[in-house]
């Protein structure tokens, strides 16, 4: 199976736009306030991340036992796997399961996260060879914050339930 952390599909834009300098007004003051503009970003969009489930023992993996092993409903209530589709696998001598889990390396993947950073700056042109340049970013410009780890071993009692999400907007 893939490795932990493998991304299938990841998707990368970028953009400039400088708006017009408006050179034909009349007016320096009006020149200087509206023109030298330029809007910038970057756009990213993946899809989940491999993770592997684990469980107490020398086998780390738990069993699948059918069903849809994301719950659809995640979301709303903060727990991103179905309980229900996996199973501890039973326990010998020495409290190491007797087997090996049936569920596949890398089997589930994480939830899929999008990101857009902004920035908007003025630049003024000081002298011929001088400019200087007042920059305003947006990091996690649109504030999507979902949810993004959760507790991966079986046997926990917060197994499946979300422990951090993405990190909210950042101005500088």
């Amino acid at each position: 199976g893939p490795s932990t952390n493998d991304v299938t599909h990841r998707f990368t834009g970028d953009f400039i736009y400088d708006l017009p300098s408006f050179a034909s007004l009349r007016s320096a003051a009006a020149r200087h306030l509206i023109g030298g503009w330029q809007l910038s970003g970057i756009f990213s969009a993946r899809s989940g991340d491999a993770v592997n489930l684990g469980q107490s023992g020398l086998f780390t993996r738990p069993d699948y036992v059918g069903g849809n092993a994301i719950n659809p409903n995640f979301e709303n209530d903060g727990v991103y796997l179905n309980k229900a589709a996996f199973a501890l696998v039973p326990l010998g001598k020495g409290g190491n399961p007797i087997r090996p889990g049936n569920l596949g390396n890398g089997a589930i993947r994480g939830t899929a996260r999008r990101n857009l950073d902004f920035s908007f700056a003025k630049n003024f042109s000081l002298s011929e060879g001088l400019r200087l340049q007042i920059r305003a970013e947006l990091f996690n410009s649109l504030n999507y914050t979902p949810y993004a780890g959760f507790t991966t071993s079986i046997n926990s009692a917060n197994f499946a339930k979300f422990t951090s999400h993405a990190s909210p907007r950042e101005i500088q």
